[in-house]
């Protein structure tokens, strides 16, 4: 198993510490263009260690203000999420003139953060 490095907040004072995941399991379908336009993706993300960081209307602000920032730039068409305590579901799909670029979320949002 591969590790990467990955950053979570630090529950007492929600700055950024530096935590190690490790790599999970893929679950792709083989042969499956994930970048497509014309597919609607259920996505379901997780927090780190399931701890609540959603349970705060901070982080969740953050969360739908990036959501609204992609859909506002026509990189998605957000059709419904739901955030819950410690993880959140998503009903997306890509536009076609989307940069297909790995964790581009999650990077905007941390810088955000």
């Amino acid at each position: 198993m591969n590790d990467y490095v990955g950053w979570s907040p630090n529950k007492a004072n929600w700055n950024m510490t530096q935590k190690t995941f490790t790599q999970r399991k893929q679950i792709h379908l083989k042969n499956f263009d994930y970048g497509s336009h014309e597919d609607v993706f259920f996505i379901t993300i997780c927090t780190a260690d399931k701890q609540p960081y959603f349970a705060d209307p901070k982080i969740c602000k953050i969360v739908i203000d990036e959501l609204e920032y992609r859909r506002a730039e026509k990189e998605m068409k957000l059709f419904c999420y739901c955030i819950m305590p410690d993880h959140l579901h998503l009903l997306i799909s890509l536009n076609e003139s989307y940069i297909r670029e790995a964790g581009a979320f999650g990077e905007r949002t941390l810088q955000v953060m």
